[in-house]
C-alpha cells in the first residue's frame, strides 16, 4: 500500500493510545485504527484482540479519519481527541 500520506493519533487522558495512518490511493483514502500490541492496557488488548487494525474508507483524508474517530468513540473512548501527528512530510 505504500507510505501513509498523513498520520493521526488518538489521545485519551493525555496519553497517546492509537495511530491512524491514512493512505491516498487512486482517489480513495484508506485509514486504519492501529492498536499497539505492547500496550500496558491489557484489558484493551484482550477485549479488542480481533480489532488490532480497523480499516475505514473515505473519499477524502478527513472523511477516512472521521470514520476511524467515530469507531474509536463508539468502541474505545468517547472522550478521545484525534490530532494530526507532525511528521517530516507535513511540517510547515
Amino acid at each position: 500500500m505504500g507510505w501513509p500520506v498523513r498520520v493521526y493519533i488518538a489521545v485519551h487522558k493525555g496519553e497517546r493510545k492509537v495511530e491512524i495512518p491514512v493512505f491516498d490511493i487512486q482517489g480513495r483514502c484508506y485509514s486504519a485504527v492501529m492498536i499497539p500490541l505492547d500496550r500496558s492496557d491489557k484489558s484493551l488488548l484482550d477485549h479488542y484482540q480481533d480489532y488490532r487494525i480497523r480499516h475505514e474508507v473515505g473519499k477524502t483524508i478527513e472523511e477516512a479519519v472521521a470514520y476511524c474517530e467515530k469507531w474509536i468513540k463508539e468502541n474505545l473512548w468517547d472522550d478521545v481527541k484525534v490530532l494530526e501527528e507532525q511528521t517530516p512530510q507535513n511540517k510547515a
